[in-house]
């Protein structure tokens, strides 16, 4: 049973039987004009709240001809923390726009988005990392004359030294830890000891144990730490080596949302699995929600729950297997809201 909470307050009577009835209606009401995106602020359930939720989302982007566009339409999604979930559908339907409307990089034009019944709809980039969501972008950018080291020092401690994660997941850190559950020591510079103690049994500096979780980091994303971590990020860095230094800083965050936008891309086979051990286990290490776009086999047999969009419109919430199973049903390449429909139907008739 749902509870609504309104920023309104004093409503008994009449009053009170009219704004129930708004609320039954908020869909259509927000479809049309999104006037009442704000009177409704937390959704709630008996297990409390959920980690991120969309509702009625619509996302314009300028177009060619210098008009708005409608990009996405109308999305609703409850998305649970400690869960995988994999978007996707056929290419440019929306998925990364989708993303992008959650990090905050598009303007959400419509609708509302909650995180543990905060709505953040306008916040900024920076509000929004700052409160635990991270972004992995499918063509990471190049920052010359920064080296990896620091890289990932600025995603474990901000660029102020500060922590970059007040709000990372319920336990144990996955940084200090890393995602695999080894400990980051186990990765020590160069051949030197895995032990938690400096030298002459000292506890370690800083700079020392930054070292050893920047070495677990690389590891978890299958690069060999002493070849990479003094590498500058330039232009010698192929993209799948760059899409894996990028996947290490938003594994150091300790995010609450963590969006990975086609993480295999230009990843070779050997580090792919590396890779998908990363998610498993960061799934079960900490307390994120887990949203990865791709359409890769593999992946989506991660899910907890995959999301289908096409069109800019979200047109099924299904299991890893059934998606599969419909995928090798019919033509593999459609995951269009028609062409699932006609499969599940002809399925179903036989």
């Amino acid at each position: 049973m749902y509870e609504f909470y309104a920023i309104f307050s004093g409503f008994s009577g009449k009053t009170r039987i009219i704004y129930d009835k708004i609320v039954h209606y908020r869909h259509f009401v927000l479809k049309t004009g999104c006037f009442f995106r704000n009177h409704i602020i937390h959704t709630k359930t008996n297990g409390g709240y959920y980690m991120l939720e969309l509702r009625n989302v619509s996302v314009s982007a300028g177009g060619e001809d210098g008009g708005e566009h409608e990009i996405i339409y109308n999305a609703s999604l409850t998305l649970e923390n400690k869960k995988i979930y994999v978007v996707t559908g056929p290419n440019g339907g929306g998925k990364t726009s989708l993303a992008k409307a959650i990090m905050g990089i598009y303007p959400v034009r419509c609708g509302s988005l909650l995180l543990d019944g905060e709505d953040i709809t306008g916040k900024s980039i920076t509000e929004r990392a700052e409160l635990g969501i991270g972004y992995a972008f499918q063509a990471p950018t190049r920052f010359k004359g920064l080296r990896v080291r620091d890289f990932l020092s600025i995603a474990l401690n901000g660029p102020n030294g500060s922590s970059t994660a007040p709000h990372g997941p319920k336990g144990s850190s996955p940084a200090a830890n890393g995602p695999s559950g080894s400990s980051a020591a186990s990765y020590g510079p160069k051949g030197s000891s895995p032990a938690a103690n400096g030298p002459n049994g000292s506890s370690p500096s800083s700079d020392e144990e930054d070292e050893r979780k920047i070495y677990s980091l690389l590891v978890d994303v299958g690069l060999c730490a002493q070849d990479y971590i003094d590498r500058e990020l330039n232009a010698s860095f192929s993209g799948g080596e760059l899409k894996r230094v990028e996947i290490a800083s938003i594994l150091a965050r300790e995010l609450r949302v963590a969006l990975f936008d086609e993480p295999e891309a230009g990843i070779d086979l050997w580090s792919f699995q590396k890779l998908t051990e990363t998610f498993i286990q960061l799934n079960e290490s900490s307390d994120t929600t887990i949203v990865i776009i791709s359409h890769q086999e593999r992946i989506l047999r991660l899910a907890d729950e995959v999301i289908l969009i096409a069109d800019g419109k979200i047109t099924g919430i299904t299991s890893p297997e059934e998606i599969l199973g419909e995928l090798e049903y019919d033509d593999p390449a459609c995951v269009c809201a028609t062409c699932f429909d006609k499969r599940r139907g002809e399925k179903i008739g036989k």
